[in-house]
């Protein structure tokens, strides 16, 4: 075959991504995306869909692109971090008013003009519609290592965010090698109460939180010892906390001799349904071993009224 016929079949399958940043951008001009705003920053992402044609020797310079491709409109961007540190954003949740709500954790100083407070510290705020900060928060502990997951709003504007960390956070004493915890806040960001929550010589790793109309609190992830169930390894639970921090209950997502990684939670706010999905190895209509391939892909559905009777080992 004639080496530009070969290099033409083989570009015809090439898809084109490009992720642009720029600061202070003058003029700025990136196919015909309105500018930013004073002081805002460019965060462009330009998808080209498949390459339909190469011309001549493999010459990239002419490219046949579609015409009437959806397109992707830049309204604001937000950055935040600290000089010689590592923030991460974990999840953001918008809630009825419009209001966004960002968290994530950082090593650095991203909300305090002081130094971090723990060896990584949780931080999370609200903004408006254009993202004009209303507050925003860094929690942390001495010697403190956070993870944040994920967050959750009610409709009062109350905030909850979950984690792990492997030192005392909240609550008595560190129970695990790495431990839940679960902080309630008010609209103001103010904090209402927090809890710790694991077992001896094992870890509880949440993954997703989810809430229903009552208020009660819905949490899920994996753990490697028998939370909820006697099974130790590497499985997986859903928690039930009421809207005070108390745990109702805890179930083990588990078959023997199998993994299972819930990471993610839905609540139906009609039903009161819930839906859990994530992977394992494991057949889980069957509640057999093993599954279809090396991980395939988990999901379940209940009900709260039945979630008390729900366990797979």
């Amino acid at each position: 075959m004639r080496p530009d016929l070969k290099l033409e079949k083989i570009m015809k399958r090439f898809y084109i991504f490009l992720l642009t940043f720029f600061q202070m951008c003058t003029p700025a001009q990136i196919v015909g995306v309105p500018a930013p705003e004073p002081n805002n920053y460019w965060i462009q992402f330009l998808i080209q869909k498949k390459i339909e044609e190469i011309i001549g020797n493999g010459d990239l310079s002419e490219l046949s692109t579609p015409q009437d491709s959806d397109k992707l409109t830049l309204k604001h961007t937000l950055l935040l971090g600290a000089p010689n540190a590592d923030t991460s954003g974990k999840s953001l949740i918008v809630d009825e008013k419009g209001f966004i709500y960002i968290t994530g954790d950082t090593n650095g100083s991203v909300y305090r003009a002081a130094n971090p407070i723990g060896t990584r510290d949780l931080i999370f705020g609200k903004y408006d519609s254009q993202m004009n900060p209303i507050w925003a928060y860094q929690i942390g502990n001495a010697r403190v290592r956070l993870k944040v997951e994920d967050i959750a709003v009610d409709s009062n504007e109350n905030t909850y965010i979950i984690g792990s960390t492997k030192e005392l956070f909240r609550g008595v004493k560190q129970e695990g090698e790495d431990d839940l915890f679960l902080i309630k806040f008010d609209s103001n960001g103010n904090e209402l109460w927090s809890l710790q929550d694991g077992i001896p010589n094992h870890s509880i790793l949440p993954s997703k939180i989810a809430l229903d109309p009552s208020g009660n609190i819905y949490i899920t992830g994996r753990s490697t010892g028998p939370f909820g169930g006697p099974l130790s390894g590497s499985n997986g639970f859903i928690a039930k906390f009421d809207d005070k921090g108390n745990r109702n209950w805890v179930k083990q997502i588990a078959i023997p001799n199998t993994r299972s990684f819930p990471e993610g939670l839905v609540i139906n706010k009609t039903t009161s349904d819930i839906y859990i999905t994530g992977s394992g190895n494991a057949d889980y209509k069957k509640n057999t071993a093993p599954g279809t391939g090396i991980d395939d892909l988990l999901y379940l559905n209940t009900t709260t009224t039945v979630i008390v009777n729900f366990s797979l080992n």
